[in-house]
């Protein structure tokens, strides 16, 4: 992603979502004809007066897996997800106890504006996983997974939040986290429904990998790899328990016994390899 300093400070082009006489329509998620004046459609009064805005009309995202954000705000809004730098690099937060915590910056290249219609609100559109890697953590930032209501809630003040480690392909924890997006969803599969990975105890180890996906270990010899819109992850407290552990969230219909594309069978290769040496010989 790029950097807020590569900004240019006297001219800076942003994208507008909507044509020029166009503002978007929240409900419908679309360009419509700006039933008033369009051209407020950016908060002038955060820029310094010496700096130009450039519009370029109708810059819509198109985001790979469909996976966008919107996120809309006010001017009088007092606790934004998302505020907007001097230098237009929409800063994006989260709040626990009522403390911002910046947890990402995102370039005026990257993201689309617009007034919303009927409304004194802005939206931003950005593809969070366009140069990032991005990981589902099931619950926003202070949260976990009860799953007695299957619902987020709120950790006590004592407690720690999921942080996610990621691994490299032999499962060894990396130092350094790689530059990753945290999308707060479940998985791409809410007509199905979702289950745990493991239920009443540590059934399967998990890791998460440097390019997003999750590695299973499903039997000794067993790993089933998941795309990062397969899963999310969180610490989960189960059903009748008090305590949480970190698990994953999975499609219902995922089956971990499987024996497709994503399952690599380790010792079969092994077998395999000796036994076509023992054939050539």
């Amino acid at each position: 992603m790029s950097t807020c300093e590569t900004v240019i400070a006297n001219a800076i082009d942003v994208n507008k979502c909507c044509g020029k006489e166009e503002n978007f329509d929240i409900d419908g998620y679309t360009c419509v004809k700006a039933p008033g004046n369009a051209s407020d459609w950016f908060p002038y009064k955060l820029v310094p007066e010496q700096v130009d805005i450039i519009p370029r009309y109708g810059a819509r995202e198109h985001c790979k897996h469909n996976i966008s954000r919107s996120v809309s705000w006010s001017e009088n809004d007092t606790q934004e997800e998302y505020k907007l730098s001097k230098k237009l690099c929409l800063k994006e937060y989260y709040y626990k106890s009522d403390k911002p915590t910046l947890r990402a910056f995102i370039h005026p290249s990257e993201y689309c504006m617009d007034k919303t219609v009927g409304t004194n609100r802005y939206i931003a559109r950005f593809c969070p996983c366009h140069e990032l890697i991005c990981v589902r953590k099931c619950c926003l930032p202070g949260f976990y997974l009860s799953l007695d209501q299957n619902v987020c809630e709120q950790h006590d003040d004592n407690d720690h939040d999921y942080s996610l480690r990621f691994h490299d392909t032999n499962f060894r924890e990396l130092k350094h986290r790689p530059p990753h997006y945290v999308l707060h969803a479940f998985p791409t599969c809410a007509s199905l429904g979702n289950k745990p990975l493991n239920r009443e105890k540590k059934e399967y180890k998990f890791f998460i990998l440097a390019n997003g996906s999750a590695a299973i270990m499903s039997k000794p010899q067993e790993v089933i790899s998941l795309n990062s819109h397969q899963y999310c992850v969180d610490h989960v407290e189960m059903k009748n328990q008090d305590t949480k552990m970190p698990n994953l969230i999975l499609c219902k219909d995922e089956n971990l016994t499987s024996k497709g594309d994503t399952v690599f069978s380790t010792l079969s290769e092994i077998i395999l390899i000796i036994l076509s040496l023992w054939l050539c010989k």
